[in-house]
């Protein structure tokens, strides 16, 4: 394969194309000048993430033909094929969070399948890539010779690796079989239609034109290089038609901050939005600028449209759009059928964790959402676009989907009650004697919002309750609402984890639908449609099974993780390895490696009231005996808590007084600033409670740790909270501790030990650069410590 072939830079040779992913924004603009040039255009898409408003100006054009298909899958193209271009696949980070495999495929699966079909018709072949290939540079600006800076593992990894794996595939096929491909390398795309999907500028856009508040993830400090989109089509045109054989970037130069492109978008759209600083997102780029040298060389590409210009005309499109829209946003009295398919009208009560993701992830997935608390300075904060908890993606949904208008937040019960359907998402926390669940929050829902129910409507529960919970709140709705017996009641319990809770929201392991009767299932089926569609196995039950089905699930999840850390206090006293021996029983497949780490246990607002609330619910139904068992899982959890003291107190020599202890973590575990129950927390105020100077530093947590323990001490950074430490307890499983250079530590800390409470490390690398590094379930590692310090 040649990486200098002649150009001719027209695309007069080609005479019918295929477009994979000509549904999308870009591949929409790609289209549009294709056809112009005079070329055929065969366009496939799924719609998973393009939208049939990008291809409505193109399907009356003569030589457009529209086909949906999914790229990753057989699809027919009849007649000659002269151009293939790959452009399908989801392009932002709440599409990667709902599509994460979709995204894999569509870079690996569909690839392959488009290479094929080039070299089936002899076809020039086009691959759309991406700037995220460089990941977070080191270098500046990114020129194509750079290798980058990618997280394999991170939130961004499904996108960016499965671009890194595109573009190895398609130089390796062409190489092979003779293909002529080229590689477009394409960086930030706006423009007019761009919906807001995730992307900065596109929501900033749809803000500034709404009123609403721009939300910018971070300080606002990262750059961006937006590049218009008819400059990127262009572009990528250009590679097609110059037959060049080896990446290229496709961008702007012009290079400009997220806070200074909020405040230019602002000025032009003379908008009054505030702007409002949210949780950064993982692996962010702190810069991106393209180095389009080798466009000029070999293409004579460079953009056309400078900045300000195509943000006036996004901005200028956007306002149109808006005036123009004949079809209103359906008020809450309409039916479904009014409003065309099966949307509902949907309220969900409770703007906690549950509450607000389950509502986003409503308006997701089409419907009108009204979601309700009784707090009043939340729902400003949540109706300003801002989340007052840390959510990966959460912050993006909200903003979308408070621009699009379907979702709102209020206070009004009254305005809730004229929804079709109503999720309960109210907390059901532990009782302060510990005697079972406290549903004080539920019945005040019932109580509250019941006497507004004055017609046929559904009331789903997704609160985790004791079994019997569904059917004594249906005995109180059927007593308080004026529709009586026409309210009737569901259950469908959530399995959100907290750091990965839209992803659970939208691409759930199953749902469970806890129904009375054949019109409550056939309602949650419409509200969950396009998740049944896409093949997520669905669990209809009756009210108590699916109440226990939840119970059980957290249940059985607490007891896996206490038997494998009472292996590992088992190891202890026995001289055995317990990373050695988890690993050994993960490979058995009746086991599995999923929830099955020992270390400090568990915490958090759910597992542990959960499986004490079962346990007392069982001996009110007169069977203690067969949970019985539950009360040593959660004494095995909490004695998880106690080892890890004793050895950090090991490593300061039997005493914390005077000593300064370096805490690593806060929140309950990692992607979350939930703190509620959290181990690493419990440690650090037992430190403190005996003479430890403690510095705690978490990367989400602080602000809820440093409100809810004052007293303890907090720093900034890692390097700041480890200066000077006498030994580092490693207690939340954060990638920053892992990514950690221990060596860097060591030369910052007064005394280099380490307990490592959640086995994150690699205590061979630790060890090496002068830790003594302690662990708990692995006695070996401390008896080797003690020789080493004789």
């Amino acid at each position: 394969m040649s990486d200098n072939s002649n150009r001719d830079g027209s695309l007069g040779r080609f005479r019918r194309a295929v477009l994979t992913g000509g549904g999308g924004f870009v591949g929409s603009y790609v289209a549009e000048q294709l056809l112009a040039a005079g070329v055929e255009v065969f366009c496939v898409d799924n719609f998973s993430t393009g939208h049939p408003s990008y291809v409505e100006r193109l399907l009356d054009k003569p030589g457009f033909t529209l086909l949906e298909a999914d790229v990753t899958e057989e699809f027919e193209v009849p007649g000659k094929v002269d151009l293939v271009l790959h452009l399908a696949s989801p392009a932002s980070i709440p599409e990667f969070a709902r599509l994460p495999i979709e995204t894999m495929l569509a870079g690996s699966a569909g690839t392959y399948r488009t290479l094929q079909l080039a070299h089936r018709h002899g076809a020039r072949y086009v691959l759309a890539s991406t700037s995220e290939i460089y990941g977070d540079p080191q270098q500046h600006p990114q020129s194509e010779e750079y290798w980058g800076n990618v997280n394999p593992i991170g939130a961004r990894s499904v996108y960016d690796e499965a671009k890194r794996y595109a573009e190895a595939m398609t130089v390796a096929y062409g190489r092979k079989h003779g293909v002529s491909v080229g590689i477009a390398r394409i960086f930030n795309s706006y423009g007019p239609l761009m919906r807001p999907d995730g992307r900065v500028i596109s929501g900033f856009v749809a803000q500034a034109v709404e009123g609403l508040p721009l939300l910018i993830h971070g300080d606002g400090t990262q750059t961006r290089s937006p590049c218009f989109v008819e400059d990127t089509a262009r572009g990528i045109l250009a590679i097609a038609a110059s037959g060049y054989q080896l990446p290229v970037n496709i961008g702007n130069t012009e290079e400009i901050s997220v806070l200074d492109l909020a405040r230019t978008i602002r000025e032009i759209a003379e908008s009054s939005s505030p702007i409002r600083h949210v949780g950064a997102d993982e692996d962010d780029p702190r810069q991106r600028c393209p180095d389009i040298g080798r466009a000029k060389r070999e293409l004579g590409w460079e953009p056309r449209v400078p900045l300000a210009e195509g943000l006036r005309r996004t901005v200028e499109a956007k306002r149109l759009e808006r005036q123009s829209a004949e079809t209103p946003v359906p008020t809450r009295r309409q039916s479904p059928q009014a409003r065309g398919g099966q949307m509902h009208v949907i309220s969900v009560v409770g703007c906690g964790y549950l509450g607000v993701t389950h509502a986003a992830g409503m308006a997701e997935l089409g419907h009108e959402v009204i979601a309700i608390d009784i707090d009043a300075e939340k729902i400003k904060s949540l109706a300003d676009g801002r989340v007052p908890f840390f959510e990966p993606g959460l912050d993006e949904l909200v903003g979308r989907h408070l621009a699009s208008g379907r979702l709102r937040f209020t206070g009004s019960y009254e305005e809730a009650a004229a929804a079709d359907i109503h999720f309960i998402c109210v907390g059901t926390p532990q009782r302060s004697d510990g005697s079972g669940a406290d549903l004080r929050h539920l019945d005040a829902v019932v109580e509250q919002f019941g006497p507004h129910l004055d017609r046929e409507c559904l009331v789903v529960g997704k609160s985790t309750v004791p079994v019997g919970t569904a059917a004594r709140l249906a005995t109180m709705l059927h007593a308080v609402a004026p529709a009586g017996d026409r309210v009737s009641v569901a259950w469908n319990p959530e399995f959100l984890s907290e750091g990965r809770a839209v992803a659970d929201t939208l691409r759930p392991d199953r749902l469970v639908l806890g129904t009375p009767d054949a019109r409550a299932e056939r309602l949650l089926r419409e509200v969950y449609a396009p998740i049944i569609d896409a093949g997520v196995p669905v669990v209809v039950a009756d009210l108590p099974t699916a109440e226990v089905i939840k119970s059980a699930a957290n249940s059985f999840m607490a007891t896996k993780l206490s038997f494998i850390n009472a292996i590992s206090e088992f190891c202890e006293a026995s001289g055995a390895d317990i990373k050695v021996v988890t690993e050994a029983l993960a490979y058995d497949a009746r086991i599995g490696g999923k929830f099955f780490t020992s270390g400090l246990g568990f915490g958090g607002g759910c597992v542990p009231k959960d499986i004490r609330a079962l346990l007392v619910r069982a001996g009110e139904l007169g069977v203690a005996h067969a949970l019985a068992f539950l009360a040593e899982v959660d004494a095995v959890n909490m004695r998880c808590r106690d080892r890890v003291v004793e050895l950090l107190r090991k490593q300061c020599g039997g005493s914390f007084a005077g000593r300064r202890i370096a805490v690593l973590g806060a929140a309950f575990k990692p992607g979350t600033d939930d703190i509620r129950d959290s181990p690493a927390l419990h440690v650090a105020n037992v430190l403190h409670g005996e003479g430890g100077q403690v510095a705690v530093y978490d990367p989400r947590a602080m602000e809820n740790a440093r409100r809810a323990f004052p007293a303890l001490g907090y720093e900034a950074t890692l390097l700041e909270a480890v200066r000077g430490a006498d030994v580092v307890a490693l207690l939340t499983d954060w990638e920053e501790f892992a990514l950690a250079d221990p060596q860097r530590l060591a030369a910052a800390v007064g005394q280099c030990n380490i307990v490592d409470a959640r086995h994150l490390l690699d205590a061979d690398a630790w060890q090496r650069a002068g830790w003594t590094y302690l662990a708990p379930g692995r006695p070996g590692l401390q008896q080797r410590a003690m020789a080493v310090s004789t």
